[in-house]
């Protein structure tokens, strides 16, 4: 969706709001299931339920349309949203890589833009290793992994209750609940019980997900890999990073022994990238 879907909005909505809003209107949306979720203008707020319902005459495929009223809240990244037309259900079930996603979309932040990701790691994860995902959430990654791979076990860590209620429910779908072991609370809380367990640590917060390695190296086995999640301005892209992980390895008792992998995950804001980067390393 863009210009193209903008321009049939405006279309639609001639003579139902004031001409020179008309150019408000959104261009972009996000589509997760059959739920199209929009910004709009403060100008345009006392005709958001015209929009929505001109939105569900133009695609028929899409049966709610929500409204993000405000930022992510807080270290749960509870979302700020409302329904603006169509179904009122907000607890859907979302496919991927034939993979079963349920939540709540006006409760959980829910990223496509990681798509790629979840499966490529799905893809690399070998026989019998044991990972440790710090930043579990619904399951983003672990439930790919546990369906997609042989992997002996998840130690599947996420601080929002809510989000482990769906990774519980989101492993019984996928029926792999014999993989995962949901772990509410704090990954810095929990790490003395699972301390040099994991084969690979799954860090996917931004951003500053820096602020974490500390823990993610007490994950670790003698020798492992990090899948570091975060987020550098493009003049720090790839030197600075490299350098960064490097200094913070040796901080805590490991070298990088080499980095594999490095990506471009999607842009996060003006200059700044959502990256990611393998890192394997081993204990000096």
């Amino acid at each position: 969706m863009g210009r193209k879907a903008k321009q049939l909005l405006i279309e639609r909505l001639k003579g139902k709001i004031p001409f020179d809003l008309l150019q408000f209107l959104p261009a972009h949306y996000f589509l997760v299931d059959k739920v199209l979720i929009l910004t709009l203008h403060e100008k345009l707020n006392p005709w958001e339920k015209e929009i929505g319902k001109a939105l569900l005459e133009l695609f028929p495929y899409v049966k709610t349309v929500a409204r993000k009223i405000g930022p992510f809240e807080g270290v749960e990244k509870q979302p700020q949203m409302r329904i603006i037309a169509g179904e009122k259900q907000s607890e859907i079930i979302h496919k991927e890589n034939g993979v079963y996603f349920k939540f709540d979309f006006t409760k959980i932040e829910f990223s496509k833009g990681n798509k790629n990701e979840r499966m490529r790691i799905a893809k690399i994860v070998k026989p019998n290793e044991t990972l440790v995902d710090m930043f579990a959430g619904i399951g983003y990654f672990s439930i790919p992994i546990a369906v997609h791979s042989q992997v002996k076990k998840i130690y599947a860590i996420d601080i929002n209750p809510v989000a482990i209620h769906y990774l519980k429910e989101n492993a019984r779908i996928n029926k792999v609940s014999h993989k995962i072991i949901p772990i509410l609370g704090d990954c810095r809380k929990v790490v003395n019980e699972l301390q040099g367990i994991a084969d690979r640590v799954i860090m996917g917060y931004i951003p500053f997900s820096r602020k974490f390695l500390e823990t993610a190296f007490k994950f670790l086995k003698p020798k492992g890999i990090l899948h570091w999640h975060e987020t550098f301005h493009k003049t720090e892209l790839w030197d600075k990073a490299k350098d960064m992980i490097k200094k913070e390895a040796e901080k805590y008792g490991y070298r990088v022994i080499s980095i594999p992998y490095k990506k471009r995950v999607k842009s996060y804001a003006p200059k700044i990238y959502h990256v990611v980067m393998d890192v394997e390393v081993e204990k000096i």
